[in-house]
């Protein structure tokens, strides 16, 4: 064991002094230059070009919230137009939404919906978890998607029975692109 321990005093005290020595003459940058040069090499042409993110201030940021409340006796209420501006299309990159239902009242999804509805069409759904029951019954979830839209859109809540009071609310991010 003490046989060990000599080792150990021994390489740390061989490492302190080289490091000395390199820190107090001018070594060190003639040292490093080579190894620098070696890690900072970066190839950048046809075959190999190097991936580049730039913000071009191309993106417009949006985010928009919708704030539902059943009172009547539907499964399912939808927002007012969510307007995409002409000549634009809207990249939406997140969604998240929550509620507090009462009874026996479950929120089932929240969908992305065109506008006007014309049937069933649905662009995005997304199933909310439970979170939790006290004086109601919470519900809450994010997702993360890349949905495309170029339309004006409408986001719906829907749950499963008609009992009054429910509350709902969603949350989109994205941005704004010119449209090709």
């Amino acid at each position: 064991m003490q046989e060990q321990w000599r080792r150990y005093v021994s390489a740390a005290a061989g490492i302190t002094v080289l490091t000395g020595v390199i820190a107090l003459s001018n070594a060190g940058p003639a040292i490093s230059a080579p190894i620098k040069d070696v890690l900072t090499f970066i190839t950048n042409d046809a075959a190999n070009p190097v991936p580049v993110r730039g913000d071009d201030g191309t993106k417009q940021v949006f985010a928009y919230e919708v704030k539902l409340g059943w009172g009547g006796q539907a499964l399912m209420d939808c927002s007012s137009d969510i307007p995409v501006p002409d000549g634009k299309r809207l990249v939406i990159e997140s969604v998240s939404v929550q509620g507090a239902l009462v009874g026996n009242d479950h929120l089932v999804n929240l969908n992305i919906r065109p506008v006007p509805t014309g049937g069933n069409e649905i662009f995005a759904s997304i199933t909310p978890a439970f979170q939790g029951q006290a004086v109601a019954t919470y519900y809450g979830g994010s997702q993360l998607l890349k949905l495309y839209l170029d339309r004006d859109f409408m986001m719906c809540g829907v749950k499963t029975t008609a009992t009054p009071p429910s509350f709902f609310s969603a949350m989109i991010w994205g941005y704004l692109v010119d449209r090709p």
